[in-house]
């Protein structure tokens, strides 16, 4: 790789990292309201299989199918939550690695290199909104 002076490399970097500490904060935020959310989930599922066992009119196997009915939303919660930041982070990651190895080839830091950064940064504020709405409509679904 070339030699390149500290400055002309904080130059193109600071901003990159600006932005990924914007990044990170809002995934921060997104994964502490599901992670919130996840833990209401679990509250009410507890609850209903602990009514399911107490219910004195099911058998046990009623019971048994009753409490794997309560678990069977948040399974599926859990799933759809796993799936949304997988794409998420697939897309995100995709867009840097390709940046990184356009990087490479030109074997220089520029200002277009940085506009291939911002640009996935860009991406994934909107990748980011879809997720956020997703998950907001996950939970109004199943918020009782």
């Amino acid at each position: 790789m070339k030699n390149i002076d500290i400055d002309t490399k904080l130059q193109y970097e600071e901003p990159i990292f600006s932005q990924y500490n914007i990044l990170k904060d809002s995934i921060e935020k997104i994964l502490q309201d599901t992670t919130c959310f996840n833990h209401k989930m679990i509250k009410q599922s507890l609850i209903c299989s602990s009514d399911c066992f107490r219910a004195e009119e099911f058998n046990l196997e009623e019971s048994y199918n009753c409490s794997k009915n309560c678990v069977r939303s948040l399974d599926y919660v859990d799933q759809q939550t796993q799936i949304l930041f997988g794409r998420f982070d697939a897309a995100f990651n995709s867009c840097l690695h390709s940046c990184t190895k356009q990087r490479r080839k030109s074997d220089v830091i520029s200002a277009d290199s940085l506009g291939c950064y911002t640009d996935c940064f860009d991406n994934a504020k909107v990748y980011l909104q879809d997720l956020d709405d997703a998950l907001k409509r996950l939970k109004i679904q199943f918020s009782n």
